[in-house]
């Protein structure tokens, strides 16, 4: 039976919370094991650990794998803050991996009132979900932590609360959510443009002109403020259209035709637009909440990174409760057209049943399948023997070492990624059999490592594919 506006106490529905709970543990374990297995990496969760364990000390988050003086500089996200006491605590990578499992989790809670108030309790247990093993989600469980893992559940909340009309609660989510990333700025301007366009002019409008000066103050003037370029970071991906979110407010105005051949050139981008829209049957797009989206989405497709608009990275989060939501608001005013109560409920199962399932194996090689498999709990010898050379490297060295095994030793205040013209360390610390990312090949890392010692860098530690060079100027036994 389809309901439109039901009245509901969501606290007193358990079904939410246990489905979140069921859920953050399977996220949690996916990425812990990966991180165990030395397949995280220093870009990002390097970057983030390093970053709020300064935040942890009360000092601003300078950070030397990203190379910024000011890592806010790269991106706006000051709301990292409020993890700093998780760190008095557990001043861990794991840590924060676990946090984002929560995160992400919890943005469940919402799609499934949302969803319960429009087609009941049987199809928003089905419909939360889907939306929890929904691949946006899973992607940035995957890869790493990232700022993000704040955006769903407050997109989520977001548009939970406009929609019950409890103005003072969407705000606060909306104001958070600009604390989250600069281009969160475009969600704002889209759940605004939701609102004007149903009715909810005032509380619209404001959503607008918030999302759209705090997105010139952040990109034009605060942003490069504390940059060491005086720029902004992230105008390169948008050259083409001018740089950054403004450059493309403006290439819209200027070559309309140009911005819409660049929303589907290279084809890959129809893939995307496909895997964003095809698990929950395309009922996105009968809903106006669908409007929502499409600011950030633009904003994806014109980046020249193919990064921002495939399916392989984090980048599609932040939008995946508006697909999930506005698939639910769609499908209620399709139901509606129904004869009758019997053939409504039919068809409705029917469409709870293929989003689950749609969900669950699109685009295909999703992480939490991998919880099925026996090796996904195995830790091999060189992750064994990574552990615990990791764990002799003294706290106050200077490192340098390879991506893969960064995230492991970015609580200091200089860590390095091996590469080409990386700086001087006390420690340089490689496994061959790791990804070698950034460099292609495992025999660039061995080739980095002859230079440092043809450099006078010695052996400290040898194990399997594992190496430790120190400086020649540095004794780890005598510090």
């Amino acid at each position: 039976m389809v309901h439109s506006r039901a009245v509901t106490t969501p606290s007193r529905d358990r079904v939410p919370w246990g489905l979140a709970a069921a859920l953050a543990l399977a996220y949690a374990t996916v990425s812990l094991l990966r991180h165990l297995q030395f397949r995280s990496s220093g870009f990002d969760l390097g970057i983030f650990d390093q970053a709020i364990w300064h935040y942890s000390r009360l000092q601003m988050a300078s950070n030397t794998i990203s190379g910024y003086g000011n890592i806010l500089a790269e991106h706006f996200h000051p709301i990292l803050m409020l993890l700093a006491p998780a760190y008095w605590l557990a001043p861990r990578p794991e840590t924060l991996l676990v946090i984002q499992a929560v995160l992400v989790s919890l943005s469940v809670v919402p799609v499934y009132a949302f969803v319960k108030r429009r087609l009941g309790r049987p199809a928003a247990t089905a419909w939360a979900a889907a939306y929890g093993v929904f691949w946006p989600l899973q992607r940035l469980i995957w890869f790493d932590f990232h700022e993000v893992a704040f955006a769903p559940a407050l997109v989520a909340f977001a548009v939970d609360e406009a929609d019950r009309r409890r103005w003072g609660r969407f705000w606060t989510a909306a104001l958070l959510l600009l604390l989250v990333k600069e281009d969160m700025a475009l969600v704002v301007i889209g759940l605004g443009v939701w609102l004007a366009a149903i009715g909810r002019v005032r509380h619209g409008l404001g959503a607008v002109a918030t999302g759209l000066v705090t997105l010139v103050l952040l990109v034009g003037a605060i942003m490069p403020a504390l940059s060491d370029t005086g720029t902004y970071a992230f105008e390169g991906p948008y050259r083409e259209f001018g740089g950054g979110p403004l450059g493309i407010a403006g290439a819209i105005l200027r070559n309309p035709a140009g911005v819409l051949r660049a929303l589907v050139i290279p084809p890959v981008k129809l893939l995307t637009i496909a895997a964003l829209f095809g698990p929950f049957l395309g009922l996105s797009l009968a809903s106006p909440l669908s409007i929502a989206a499409v600011p950030l989405v633009i904003a994806r497709f014109l980046s020249n990174s193919p990064n921002h608009w495939t399916t392989v990275f984090h980048y599609w989060a932040p939008i995946a409760p508006l697909l999930a939501m506005s698939a639910a608001d769609g499908a209620m005013r399709l139901l509606r057209r129904f004869p009758s109560d019997v053939s409504r409920q039919r068809v409705q199962a029917v469409v709870c049943a293929l989003a689950l399932v749609a969900c669950a194996v699109v685009p295909g090689r999703l992480p939490l399948w991998r919880l099925a498999l026996p090796r996904t709990y195995q830790l091999s010898e060189a992750a064994r023997v990574g552990h615990r050379l990791v764990a002799v490297i003294p706290p106050d060295a200077s490192v340098v070492a390879q991506d893969a095994i960064v995230p492991h030793l970015s609580r200091r205040d200089a860590i390095f990624t091996l590469k080409d013209h990386a700086p001087e360390a006390d420690l340089v610390v490689a496994a061959f059999d790791l990804s070698p990312w950034p460099n292609a090949t495992p025999d660039e890392v061995k080739r980095l490592i002859a230079e440092r010692q043809a450099a006078g860098y010695l052996v400290w530690r040898q194990d399997g594919s594992w190496i430790v060079l120190r400086s020649p100027h540095y004794d780890p036994e005598r510090r």
